[in-house]
């Protein structure tokens, strides 16, 4: 007699045969277990950990579309992969930006900061003007460097005053 289902059975090898019904089978194998408790308790040696984070699953297919999902981020800049976007923007922010020196502006090549540097920084219509002198505390890139325009179309030229310096185009 089946102690599940009160089921008579005339044999031993009968009654056998026929708890198999009763059994549950563990979906990733074909271990068989008395109690559907018993079967959640096996199932953790099928558990598949992330390596990159503390997810975990137990299908192969579906670990794959995580890790692809979540842990495969290309930077647009070099082709290089970072299995965390942290790690991928850090990546960005050392190697692929590119800071004015004088104002907040990002940019992501360091020839687009430098000709911004040059042509919004870099430039004063005072100085780079001709013969213009300009007032007391003036204060622009050529000043605060110490240094001269040199755009193609000024000169420096000192005409009557030694004192004075104008420029001319």
């Amino acid at each position: 007699k089946c102690t599940k289902c009160r089921k008579i059975f005339e044999n031993l090898q009968d009654l056998e045969s026929h708890e198999i019904v009763h059994k549950v089978k563990c979906e990733y194998c074909d271990e068989l277990f008395d109690r559907k408790d018993k079967k959640e308790q096996h199932k953790q040696v099928h558990l598949i950990k992330c390596t990159a984070c503390k997810e975990s699953m137990f299908d192969e297919k579906d670990m794959e579309i995580h890790m692809k999902a979540s842990h495969n981020f290309k930077c647009e800049a070099c082709d290089k992969v970072f299995d965390q976007m942290k790690m991928m923007s850090d990546h960005k922010r050392k190697e692929h930006s590119f800071q004015c020196h004088s104002c907040e502006i990002i940019f992501d090549a360091r020839d687009l900061m430098e000709t911004h540097e040059k042509e919004v920084h870099q430039t004063c219509d005072d100085c780079e003007d001709e013969f213009t002198w300009t007032e007391d505390g003036h204060m622009c890139y050529y000043t605060r460097n110490k240094v001269g325009p040199t755009t193609d179309r000024v000169k420096v030229q000192n005409l009557y005053f030694d004192e004075y310096t104008c420029y001319y185009i």
